[in-house]
């Protein structure tokens, strides 16, 4: 079965896209520390960003420390706001806690936290449409309301780069952005929605349109991309987990090619081609939907 149209393939699941609904809208409500008119504003610097001549080269640079000016801005948020979406946008892999302390000794670290978070949030769901060739999504509407600028109980310095909750028993990923835990609860949701799936996560073996093995393949392909060390390694290990679970083995020394994993070689092709968003994508998600259908394709 072959991936003949998008919209289609969004019907295969009904729930994703329901999910992406409700958490678009909720992109742009009133938050802990913005307004939802400054959230609104952030997402679209988000999309700015890919168009901006300073990330642009930046991005080119040996280290974008080397490259100042000013960002192609459509917002009124201040300079330091708008570096922190661009960058984030454009060049997540190298941000240094030195700029991130500046960042947030501009804007307090509770605004740091908040912002990107949502936009990691519309990351994913622009990524998602722009994967599948649809048109994204129009910006929210803001919603009104006044930050209430309540900093939670229960977190601290645990040594990363913002306070997070000191309770040890989550993981690190898991309690990241727990300085705002009403906007937190939308990355949790996305998490959900595409990968984790409640209980679900603690099962090796998934019957979805991806085997778990497959799966954590592209997670492993794309945290390496993005240079996140925590994630890659994190998802390698569930690679081997679950390939394991099915009676295979997983060859991570060469992971690059698809780790001997079925149909490797074409998604690891299609996340490098998602994440560098070249000219290879449409083939390689025909090639994809053609292998594993119109739900393995989402």
């Amino acid at each position: 079965m072959t991936l003949t149209s998008a919209q289609a393939a969004l019907e295969l699941d009904e729930a994703l896209a329901a999910t992406h609904e409700q958490l678009w809208q909720r992109l742009g409500d009133c938050g802990t520390w913005w307004t939802g008119a400054e959230r609104v504003q952030a997402m679209s610097e988000a999309r700015q960003a890919l168009d901006c001549d300073l990330c642009r080269e930046r991005s080119e640079a040996l280290t974008p420390m080397m490259v100042s000016g000013e960002h192609d801005s459509v917002s009124n948020l201040s300079a330091e706001a708008i570096d922190l979406v661009h960058r984030l946008s454009t060049d997540p892999g190298r941000l240094s806690k030195e700029w991130a302390s500046k960042v947030i000794e501009s804007i307090t670290e509770e605004a740091y936290v908040e912002l990107a978070t949502v936009i990691c949030v519309q990351y994913v769901i622009d990524s998602f449409n722009r994967c599948l060739d649809l048109p994204l999504r129009d910006l929210p509407d803001a919603g009104a309301g006044i930050p209430s600028r309540v900093r939670p109980d229960g977190v601290g310095d645990v040594g990363a780069w913002v306070s997070q909750t000191v309770d040890k028993s989550l993981a690190n990923v898991s309690r990241a952005a727990s300085l705002v835990p009403d906007t937190e609860i939308l990355w949790r949701e996305v998490v959900q929605s595409h990968y984790s799936r409640g209980p679900q996560f603690a099962d090796l073996v998934w019957d979805r349109g991806l085997s778990r093995p497959q799966v954590e393949l592209l997670a492993s392909t794309v945290s390496a991309l993005n240079e996140c060390f925590y994630c890659t390694a994190a998802h390698v290990s569930l690679l081997r987990a679950s390939s394991e679970a099915i009676s295979s083995e997983a060859n991570i020394e060469k992971l690059e090619a698809g780790a001997e994993v079925e149909h490797g070689e074409l998604l690891v092709r299609y996340a490098e081609s998602a994440v560098r968003g070249d000219s290879d994508l449409a083939t390689v998600r025909e090639e994809l939907g053609s292998e594993l259908g119109q739900l393995g394709v989402i």
